[in-house]
């Protein structure tokens, strides 16, 4: 079973005013939020792991006990069922969470370059270079299928040039596997997918927050 769960940070929103929220995360995960550069960026980090937190709020345990890392310093949950990942940007943050199964998200914001680097080309299939080069406003989302399958993956970039992007499908050509990608319609200004290894019914939690309150909206897709 897939879970997403997202929000949106709004303009005024600042870390100070998380402050209770935070100091419920371990020490080192505070540090980590604040080594970020921009305050901004330290907003959407914290949200990452808040969401991520109220996703497992029903768990018997703080989901922190089970947080870990692997080789390639993937975050992952430690002896449990489930996977999750994260994405933030702009104003949009987003939390994974598959039972069973690997899962990669990432969201973009839909912004195109005015020219292709030579450099991107090392990180595309020729069908995927072809299609970039004829229409460049479908960078964002390419871009937004690949990091979701990159991070599912967990090599990060260094799986960009074996993985090919067929429609709905994705295969990581050196490991043999392959992820099924689901658009996600959260905000019209983003592109978002997931990838997982298999399609399925998903839950869609849209967390609204202000003043330190929540609530949240949940959706099938």
């Amino acid at each position: 079973m897939l879970h997403v769960y997202w929000t949106r940070l709004e303009e005024t929103d600042t870390l100070a005013a998380h402050e209770p929220s935070l100091r419920t995360f371990p020490a080192w995960l505070q540090q980590k939020v604040h080594r970020h550069r921009t305050a901004r960026a330290a907003l959407a980090s914290f949200w990452g792991y808040r969401l991520l937190q109220l996703a497992t709020a029903h768990w018997p345990q703080p989901v922190w006990q089970a947080l870990t890392t692997d080789y390639w310093g993937r975050p992952l949950l430690n002896h449990s069922a489930y996977d999750f990942n994260l994405s933030h940007s702009g104003n949009c943050v987003v939390c994974a969470l598959h039972q069973n199964g690997r899962v990669g998200v990432d969201t973009q914001g839909q912004a195109h370059p005015t020219r292709l680097k030579p450099a991107y080309q090392t990180l595309f299939q020729p069908h995927e270079w072809t299609r970039l080069c004829q229409d460049p406003t479908s960078f964002t989302d390419l871009w937004a299928q690949k990091e979701a399958v990159a991070k599912a993956d967990g090599r990060g970039m260094a799986a960009y040039p074996h993985i090919w992007l067929r429609g709905a499908m994705a295969s990581v050509l050196d490991t043999g596997t392959r992820w099924v990608l689901t658009p996600l319609a959260l905000d019209s200004a983003y592109r978002t997918y997931v990838a997982t290894p298999d399609t399925g019914t998903g839950f869609l939690h849209r967390v609204q927050h202000k003043d330190g309150s929540f609530r949240m909206d949940t959706t099938l897709f």
